[in-house]
């Protein structure tokens, strides 16, 4: 559903539950994965958009997944953020 950067490591949050501790950095991992379903939206999130339940412009940028988890989306990205998933 979403990788998470911790430090050189990345933490990947699958659907199931499960979280994957990886020693790759969430920019490898980001170059690894394909840009048709991921997208970055913070410096510390990548988020797989087959999983995004919305987007909301309250107090700041953020998106909500199938899960119910809430990222917040980076302002510099926002506007990118906004054409990939008009695009989809």
């Amino acid at each position: 559903m979403y990788c998470e950067a911790d430090a050189n490591y990345t933490r990947i949050h699958m659907f199931n539950d499960h979280v994957l501790l990886v020693s790759k950095s969430l920019k490898t991992v980001e170059e690894m994965i394909s840009r048709d379903f991921f997208f970055r939206i913070h410096k510390s999130y990548l988020i797989n958009l087959n999983f995004l339940k919305s987007y909301s412009k309250d107090k700041g940028f953020s998106v909500t997944l199938d899960n119910g988890t809430v990222l917040p989306v980076a302002m510099r990205k926002n506007e990118e953020f906004v054409r990939a998933i008009t695009r989809k």
